[in-house]
This record gives C-alpha cells, sequence and structure tokens, in this order.
C-alpha cells in the first residue's frame, strides 16, 4: 500500500502520481473514442441500408403503378397489336417487381436504369445495395405481395388475346 504521508511530503511522486493518473486518463479517452467511433459507424452503415430500403420501396410502388396503367390501358386496348404489347410490357414489369421483391426479401443489389430526358436517348442507372438484417424473419408485406402478383398472372393469362 502507498504510504500517503510520503506523497504528501515528496512533490516528485505527486507529479509522478499526476502524470500517471493524466495517462490512464487519456487512454480511457482513447477507448471511448474508438468505441464510440465504431458504434457510429456502424449507426451510419444502418441508415444508409434503411435509405436504400426506401428508395427500393419507392421504385417498387412505381412498378405497381405502372402494372395498374398496364392494366387500364389493356381494358382500353383497340387492336390485337396493342394488346400485345401492352401485354408484354406489363409481363416484364411483372418481372421488375418479383426482381425488387426479392431484394428486399433477402437482400442483395437493385439496379435501376431509367430515361432522364424527354428523348430516351440518355439512361441513368443506379446500383442500391440492402442487406436484410432479419432474412430469418417472415415478412408478410412480401409474401401478400407475391400471392397479389400470382393472382395478377392468373388473371392476366386468362384475359382473351
Amino acid at each position: 500500500m502507498v504510504n500517503f504521508k510520503v506523497l504528501k511530503n515528496s512533490i516528485l511522486a505527486q507529479i509522478i502520481v499526476l502524470i500517471g493518473l493524466f495517462f490512464v486518463s487519456m487512454g480511457t479517452l482513447e477507448i471511448c473514442h474508438s468505441i464510440i467511433d465504431r458504434r457510429s459507424g456502424y449507426l451510419a452503415g444502418l441508415l444508409d441500408n434503411e435509405r436504400s430500403r426506401v428508395e427500393i420501396s419507392h421504385i417498387l410502388q412505381k412498378k405497381i403503378f405502372s402494372i395498374n396503367v398496364r392494366l387500364h390501358d389493356l381494358a382500353n386496348a383497340n387492336s390485337e397489336q396493342e394488346l400485345v404489347r401492352i401485354l408484354a410490357q406489363e409481363r416484364i414489369l411483372r418481372q421488375q417487381v418479383a426482381d425488387i421483391l426479392q431484394v428486399i426479401d433477402r437482400g442483395g443489389e437493385l439496379i435501376d436504369s431509367y430515361p432522364v430526358n424527354l428523348d430516351n436517348r440518355e439512361v441513368v442507372s443506379r446500383k442500391l445495395v440492402y442487406t436484410n438484417y432479419r432474412a430469418n424473419r417472415i415478412n408478410l408485406q412480401v409474401i401478400e405481395l407475391r400471392a397479389k402478383m400470382a393472382e395478377l398472372e392468373t388473371i392476366i393469362d386468362g384475359f382473351p388475346t
């Protein structure tokens, strides 16, 4: 045990204790700072992942809306050629929706391409990476959307062409 009377009388011992206390404090600060940096990096990654999920959900919403528009076009088709063209576009959209649902359910990357000018000459692509941290859980919304897409497929396959 340290004799406190020696520390009280010796200035050199007091300086050594203060220097030791300083190094212990600085070491503790560095350790805490590294822990906080790792945690903030992890949280930034989760935020980017959630932002990607929201963007993928928005793309899914746009594709489903496009399917809705194609179904209205299908009901108002005037010729067989127009009917075949609309059915082909709708089939492509259904495949895109199935791919998006796969990414939402299991995680992965989605490459979204869209025209950026009026003449559709330039196409911009962006890659969205999503990690599903709950891949082992059942996602009821995805199952419900897949069931509705399967029902829609049977309705469209039964549509007279």
